[in-house]
């Protein structure tokens, strides 16, 4: 039988080294094995991504070069080249200064223009120079009037002798007055037949609308049980006896271009009262009333007189 000893010295040797080889094992704090070592270069890359100013500046910088260096390329202009340009300015010199009012001139004391028509003339003639228009109809609160291009700043407006026809157009025409009580209208002009039972049915109230053949009537409450009835047109509405076939062709060509027109022998003038909406007239007659002008006479005598007469005729 074998003889086992056991000696302590020996067991505590072995147990030291066993521990000694499990902390050489061990990564130390100090332990240059830990450290990753950087070059000088990208440990400054690695500082200067992380400085979100630095990058926005950088970016701006490589912009500002790049317009500044490569701009030229594209830009079809030279550094030293200089732009011109070329106006017409008016200096008052002395006692001269530049008339930019359109002074008017009485022509026939017998044939007088209304001061709203009057106020108006300046804006009215600029607007048709701006428009290169020859002439314009104006309609005023007693009168027709018409503006005529006679030659460079010089105007002429006439009061007409012209009565109303028609309107072409989206329009809104007075049809008549309605009496609820005797359910009756009284027609302004031709009379519509069935319209009246048609308005006892739906005319209640202050104002309202509704729509008859295919035709739309608005009311408005009036007098005691009285309505004034409007109609809404598209197209030509007469005031009075419809026209010819021709005549209407000759209208809607002279609508789409608004300007005035003859047909058989007659001038007619249109008025526009909205942006597809005219009023046509009838001109039986004009009557010159005064010509506007920024023309001045200079007399060679300082303030002496110049009559009505004498400016017209210049």
């Amino acid at each position: 039988m074998a003889e086992h000893k056991y000696y302590l010295n020996d067991a505590l040797k072995a147990r030291a080294a066993r521990e000694q080889k499990a902390d050489d094992q061990e990564v130390h704090l100090d332990d240059v094995t830990r450290v990753k070592v950087l070059s000088p270069g990208l440990q400054v890359f690695k500082r200067f991504i992380r400085n979100r100013l630095a990058v926005f500046g950088s970016i701006l910088l490589i912009c500002m070069f790049v317009f500044s260096f490569l701009g030229p390329l594209v830009y079809p202009y030279g550094q030293k080249q200089i732009f011109y340009k070329y106006d017409r300015q008016t200096v008052n010199y002395a006692m001269a200064k530049e008339n930019t009012a359109y002074n008017g001139y009485v022509i026939d004391e017998g044939v007088t223009v209304e001061r709203t028509v009057n106020n108006v003339m300046n804006s009215n003639i600029k607007d048709m120079i701006k428009k290169g228009e020859e002439s314009r109809v104006l309609v005023g609160a007693e009168a027709v009037y018409r503006i005529d291009r006679l030659a460079d700043e010089i105007y002429q407006i006439s009061v007409l002798d012209a009565a109303r026809i028609c309107t072409i157009g989206q329009s809104v025409v007075k049809v008549g007055e309605f009496n609820a009580l005797t359910k009756a209208i009284k027609f302004s002009a031709e009379e519509v037949e069935g319209l009246a039972a048609a308005a006892a049915k739906s005319v209640k109230g202050n104002e309202g609308e509704f729509t008859f053949s295919g035709v739309k009537y608005t009311f408005k409450k009036g007098a005691t049980k009285s309505y004034t009835l409007y109609a809404e047109f598209n197209g030509i509405n007469y005031d009075g006896a419809a026209g010819d076939e021709e005549f209407e062709t000759a209208l809607a060509a002279a609508a789409a271009k608004n300007e005035n027109f003859r047909y058989d022998g007659r001038e007619y003038a249109l008025v526009q009262t909205g942006d597809e909406t005219h009023d046509v007239y009838l001109v039986k007659g004009a009557a010159p009333a005064k010509v506007f002008t920024r023309l001045v006479v200079d007399t060679y005598d300082v303030g002496a007189p110049v009559s009505n007469e004498l400016r017209v005729g210049a």
